[in-house]
């Protein structure tokens, strides 16, 4: 099952097709030469992608997971991205995308709506900005609203802001859009 189609509409077809390479992978490595070669190329874009899929998959699931390791993309951008996973959902093959903690790089489980997570592990070790640790749960009972309180004071002492720190990096807790709080790295 493909999480999210937000459907990305390539700019325009590319006359290029994979068979004009000496191999998928010379194809792939012509791709992926830029550092943000997701913006410029779309899988929708090449009429012979679907015939070379089988070959393709390795490749695609090496470079996206290596992309979601290294947060080297804007949340914006990953929408893109995501075009290159779903051919991988397509092949049954989910399970060999991963997806990192955006502040210890541990594996956790993928969630293509929110690529910067933090595991739950780092969730304990959230602060504000001077220090104090910090926790957030939903504001209702039904799962929705994002409150923040100081660790400890068993929900009693609020904690206003969305902005939270683990060393010096800047994370923000949100609602999660099915319920929940998500919190991710600020970019």
């Amino acid at each position: 099952m493909k999480f999210f189609q937000r459907l990305v509409k390539p700019k325009e077809n590319i006359e290029t097709k994979i068979s004009d390479f000496e191999s998928v992978a010379s194809f792939w490595k012509f791709i992926t030469q830029k550092d943000k070669w997701y913006l410029e190329y779309l899988p929708q874009q090449f009429d012979d992608l679907k015939s070379k899929l089988q070959e393709l998959a390795p490749l695609i699931i090496e470079t996206t997971n290596d992309l979601r390791y290294n947060l080297n993309f804007k949340n914006d951008d990953y929408w893109r991205i995501i075009q290159w996973d779903n051919l991988i959902f397509d092949l049954k093959l989910e399970d060999k995308l991963k997806q990192y903690c955006s502040n210890c790089k541990n594996e956790i489980r993928l969630l293509q709506r929110h690529p910067k997570l933090i595991c739950k592990d780092c969730k304990n070790n959230l602060t504000s900005s001077d220090g104090r640790k910090v926790e957030f749960f939903n504001s209702e009972a039904l799962g929705y609203g994002c409150q923040g309180y100081y660790s400890e004071t068993n929900q009693i002492e609020r904690y206003d802001y969305d902005e939270c720190y683990i060393d010096s990096k800047i994370f923000v807790a949100k609602e999660g859009r099915f319920g929940g709080i998500i919190i991710e790295l600020k970019e």
